[in-house]
């Protein structure tokens, strides 16, 4: 059983990196609709480095790539050493 629920977790965690890219992608929508409301300087900075790879939605368009990008970034470190450049270490 053990190989079935070592499958399983890394099922899991995939699917838990997808949500997590689609709440962020959410999330940097909802700041490009709140301007000139400003963030703080760690949302500012994630938010700046998922837009430098993702446009904003301002059309149709499917969202999988989108998806996709921001799960790698994440996955790879780059959004929290982005984040902590701006106001230090995250725990």
């Amino acid at each position: 059983m053990g190989s079935v629920s070592a499958r399983k977790l890394g099922q899991i965690a995939a699917n838990v990196q997808t949500s997590l890219a689609i709440e962020i992608l959410t999330a940097c929508a909802g700041l490009d609709q709140r301007r000139p409301l400003e963030p703080s300087l760690g949302v500012k900075a994630a938010h700046r480095a998922v837009r430098e790879l993702v446009p904003p939605m301002t059309e149709d368009r499917p969202l999988y790539r989108d998806i996709a990008i921001v799960a790698e970034i994440v996955s790879n470190g780059m959004l929290k050493a982005r984040v902590e450049k701006e106001v230090g270490a995250l725990a």
